[in-house]
């Protein structure tokens, strides 16, 4: 069963307060790109720990002393006849809530793939064996994220309102300790949204609200690709270049066009970045599916089959399809079991 994403592309503030991209200099661009990419590496979650592969006896005894107090709490029931697994389904909830949350705020929606990063590097290190230690992990990662990349957060004890107290302030706080031991204190990760952004910049003979609606497409695009594990042990720089693949062949600067051959040109002559790669064919189908199974293109293009090239046209934008589902959470809105999806 397909399983539709409720999750729907908005336009916020940038996760840092510089200046617009677009007004950066190619070489200015290629340098930050060759930062990013070493950065990448170290933050890749299928990368092993530094120091060695057993994980650290204080994170780890601190990790199950909150299953102790949970289970002594006994505030949900545990479940031993099965062995639970985190699968698609449990990643789109969470995410999904994630970005209601930080939409709420409001804050930056980077801040969730910031956010997942850290999961997923936490789960390549520690066993989760229980919807409340995976939501426990989802809660804690996106308080950090907000922590350390937005200026207004949200408080341990709101967290707590909202899982209807299955969660304690206490565990928030003392999961935090957990995980940023866990990562040796790895906090900012190159995402999905930041690459995107800096590839932009050589894109070139190309109308600026063509570009400006395409990057925001390839955009949104990033934003599903958190929702499936399929994503999660890939370079987030692969998943930024299909996107951006994908978004300016639906404007009709496709593979035929001199702004996209250059493009593609100068991305495989300076960052090794293969169009025909069978990665990026594969990585592009896939956002394919992704975005077909999303609630936006159920909105958009279901109902009275709208043309993809008409989609970016001033009607459009002004119209407010791009928040059909996304109106934010309130104190009342809560998490919810992960297994009734």
């Amino acid at each position: 069963m397909i399983v539709p994403i409720q999750i729907t592309s908005r336009t916020v503030a940038p996760l840092t307060e510089e200046r617009d991209p677009f007004s950066l200099s190619p070489s200015v661009a290629q340098d930050r790109l060759g930062a990013m990419f070493q950065q990448e590496q170290m933050y890749c979650p299928s990368r092993p720990p530094e120091c060695t592969k057993k994980p650290k006896l204080s994170s780890v005894s601190m990790f199950k002393n909150l299953k102790k107090k949970q289970r002594q709490r006994n505030t949900m029931p545990w479940s031993t006849s099965r062995i639970f697994k985190i699968d698609d389904s449990c990643r789109l909830k969470m995410s999904e809530w994630s970005y209601k949350i930080v939409d709420f705020l409001p804050a930056n929606r980077e801040i969730v793939a910031v956010a997942f990063n850290y999961i997923d590097r936490f789960c390549n290190r520690v066993m989760i064996d229980s919807e409340f230690e995976y939501k426990l992990l989802c809660t804690t990662s996106l308080y950090i994220a907000l922590k350390v990349h937005n200026r207004r957060t949200i408080r341990a004890t709101t967290l707590s309102v909202l899982s209807q107290s299955e969660i304690l302030p206490e565990d928030v706080l003392m999961m935090e300790c957990v995980i940023m031991k866990e990562l040796s204190y790895h906090l900012c990760p190159p995402t999905c949204s930041s690459f995107i952004g800096t590839f932009s910049i050589f894109i070139r003979q190309v109308p600026l609200i063509v570009k400006e609606y395409a990057v925001q497409r390839a955009l949104f695009l990033g934003e599903l690709s958190i929702v499936e594990s399929f994503f999660s042990d890939i370079p987030e720089s692969l998943v930024a270049f299909s996107a951006i693949l994908n978004a300016f062949e639906v404007v009709g600067y496709g593979q035929y066009s001199t702004s996209f051959l250059t493009f593609i040109a100068e991305m495989e002559c300076i960052f090794n970045l293969k169009y025909n790669s069978r990665d990026i064919q594969k990585i592009r189908s896939k956002l394919t599916s992704l975005y077909q199974r999303s609630a936006h293109f159920d909105t958009i293009f279901a109902r009275g089959n709208i043309h993809h090239s008409s989609f970016y046209s001033k009607d459009c934008r002004n119209s407010g399809c791009h928040e059909v589902l996304t109106r934010g959470v309130s104190p009342n809105q809560f998490i919810g079991d992960i297994s009734e999806l």
